[in-house]
């Protein structure tokens, strides 16, 4: 029997993983709240219009989207002791990690997505 609870948290695990951050780490377990949360509020915005946002997806843009979002890096700031470039270190491998695993499910137009922002 397979078991689909948690599609979003496991996404975000394997971004997180690909990173090398140690995945229990506070780092790598914010960052992993984020992006659920994130992407939990994507689908409900595309439901709200109608459309259909599968999990993976969502949580794949999510983890790209993270370096070009602010408050996720106060947020970050706050909760963590980190720099501003320790932060931004963190948020661009989560990015680039988003990306390697986006090409490795076939995903591809999630990276095209990515490179037209």
């Amino acid at each position: 029997m397979i078991v689909l609870f948690f599609v979003r948290r496991r996404w975000a695990v394997r971004v997180l993983t690909e990173t090398g951050l140690p995945i229990r780490g506070p780092t790598a377990t914010l960052l992993i709240d984020l992006i659920v949360w994130g992407a939990k509020q994507s689908e409900a915005t595309a439901r709200a219009a109608g459309q259909r946002l599968p999990k993976a997806e969502s949580v794949l843009l999510m983890a790209m989207g993270l370096p070009r979002n602010p408050t996720v890096a106060a947020r970050m700031m706050r909760s963590l002791p980190m720099t501003q470039e320790q932060t931004s270190q963190a948020l661009d491998a989560t990015r680039t990690a988003a990306r390697v695993i986006a090409r490795a499910y076939g995903f591809d137009n999630l990276v095209a997505l990515d490179d037209a922002r």
